[in-house]
């Protein structure tokens, strides 16, 4: 993982406090949160299947959505994972995408996970937190997962263009955060 994608995770999780039950899609940004949640007791639910395997807290406790299990990013999708997001609601929601504009919002490039990600931000009852790289600002894949309006923070890297983040701080009254 680059360095870049760790430091956006490190500043991400300085959001989340002890005792939060949060979402977790199938971003690797997102999903190393997980590394630096540090001594904070915290409970994620994720259908990213390597949360098994990240490195994370002892006091993180994972729950896995279940469902049908895509290659090879390991994501769950499906009726399975859709029906366990449905039952929750979260305090906060971590999701990574492929592409993030101000016209269309939220974008990934696979079908399967939009209706997962469009959950994942309904049943959440604070901060949606959006970690996504400069290179994505500004850009788009082929399915729409959340409107801009959707999300209450955006945490990116220094190299991001500082007019789009001052038009998502000013326009649609989104917290930019832009990590070291």
């Amino acid at each position: 993982m680059s360095y870049t994608k760790h430091s956006i995770a490190k500043t991400t999780a300085q959001l989340i406090d002890s005792g939060d039950t949060i979402f977790i899609n199938t971003s690797s940004t997102a999903l190393l949160v997980l590394r630096y949640l540090d001594q904070k007791y915290v409970t994620v639910i994720t259908n990213n299947a390597k949360a098994v395997t990240c490195k994370s807290s002892p006091n993180v406790t994972i729950i896995l959505t279940g469902g049908e299990l895509r290659y090879p990013k390991e994501s769950m999708v499906g009726d399975f994972a859709l029906q366990t997001i449905r039952n929750v609601s979260v305090s906060k929601s971590i999701l990574g995408c492929s592409g993030f504009s101000l016209d269309i919002g939220m974008t990934t490039s696979i079908h399967s996970e939009v209706s997962i990600n469009r959950l994942m931000l309904e049943n959440c009852k604070g901060p949606r937190i959006l970690c996504v790289d400069h290179s994505k600002l500004g850009q788009t894949v082929n399915f729409i997962s959340g409107n801009v309006t959707d999300f209450d923070v955006v945490v990116t890297d220094r190299e991001a263009d500082t007019e789009f983040l001052s038009e998502l701080a000013l326009d649609y009254k989104i917290k930019t955060i832009v990590a070291d």
